[in-house]
Formats: C-alpha cells, sequence, structure tokens
C-alpha cells in the first residue's frame, strides 16, 4: 500500500500567499475599474465656451496698436476623453437562407444606421446543434463585416465568433456590436 507523503508546511504556506495575492490584485481592479468615471458623462458636463461681448467705445489713442493677436474663444466638436465602448451592444440577427449576395445585402441595411462609428468588438453567434459548422458561419460573417465596411471594422477590431445551441436554426446568427464612445485622438 503506498504512503501518502505530506506537503510541507512552508510549501502550503506559500500557495496560501500566493492565492491571496491574486485575489488581492482582482479585488483592486475591480474597485479601480468601477471607480473610473463614464466617459460620455465627462463630455457632456464640460462646460461650453461662450462669447463675451466687449463693449466698444472711441477713445482717442496715441499708442501703436500691438502686433498680439486678442484671444477669441473657440469651439470644438471634437469629442475628448478615455476610449471606450457603448454599455448596450447593436444587436440584430442575420439568416443566410438566400445565400451570401442576400446576407451582404442583410447586413449593409443593418449597418447602415451606424455608418461613420468605428466598432471596439463584435460577438457573433452561429446558432445551430453542430459548435464547428456553426463556429465556421459566425466567422464567415465575421468576414464578411469587414469586407462591407473596413472603416466601421477596422484591423484591431475584436471579432470573437460562438456558437449557441439553443437554436435549432441553421444558418442563422446572432451580432452584437459595441461600438466606441469616443474618437480616437
Amino acid at each position: 500500500m503506498k504512503r501518502l507523503r505530506a506537503v510541507p508546511r512552508e510549501r502550503t504556506l506559500v500557495a496560501l500567499v500566493g492565492w491571496l495575492f491574486a485575489d488581492l490584485m482582482l479585488v483592486i481592479m475591480i474597485v479601480a475599474l468601477g471607480s473610473q468615471k463614464d466617459p460620455e458623462l465627462a463630455v457632456k458636463a464640460q462646460p461650453k465656451p461662450t462669447a463675451t461681448p466687449t463693449p466698444t467705445h472711441s477713445t482717442p489713442t496715441t499708442s501703436t496698436p500691438s502686433s498680439k493677436p486678442s484671444p477669441s474663444p473657440t469651439t470644438s466638436t471634437a469629442r475628448v476623453g478615455p476610449q471606450s465602448v457603448d454599455k448596450a451592444p447593436v444587436q440584430f440577427t442575420v439568416d443566410d437562407s438566400g445565400g451570401t449576395p442576400q446576407l451582404t445585402t442583410e447586413l449593409k441595411n443593418q449597418l447602415k444606421p451606424y455608418h461613420g462609428r468605428h466598432a471596439g468588438f463584435v460577438l457573433t453567434f452561429g446558432w445551430g446543434p453542430d459548435p464547428q459548422a456553426d463556429t465556421a458561419y459566425a466567422t464567415s460573417i465575421d468576414h464578411l463585416l469587414t469586407t462591407i465596411d473596413p472603416a466601421m471594422f477596422p484591423s484591431d477590431t475584436v471579432l470573437r465568433p460562438f456558437v449557441d445551441l439553443d437554436h435549432a436554426n441553421t444558418g442563422t446568427a446572432e451580432i452584437q456590436i459595441y461600438f466606441y464612445t469616443t474618437a480616437v485622438q
């Protein structure tokens, strides 16, 4: 009969300290992420610059005019703040029952309202009972998205194909697009 060896107390203590450290890092990360302010609220809360009228009166001056330009208020429509993604995705389903041309048209129609925006990441769920085939279908839809609108889905967009086994509709996919909330500067 084989006898179990006792683990030295020092090894268990080191393992315990390691797990404690890992848990502490996880808590610190959660607190740090949770304490960040929403960048959209920061942009909305910024005061808008307003022009203040200066009184005009004619006073004779004997000095020479200054070559320094007077400051004027500027308004900027550029969004500032850290880049983040929307909390709620744009979500829709597509069906390839009409083949790739119809699927491409359907995707273009779904994406039309979001023209000019940039996707941060995309989750594509291929529906059906076969994990390999439906993940391959989701991957092909991801590829179609990048060819339909390369500006919306640049090379740094994260595309993740998944399979949803709860549905029997093979050839149907659910797409969730998380767009950036601020422009890259």
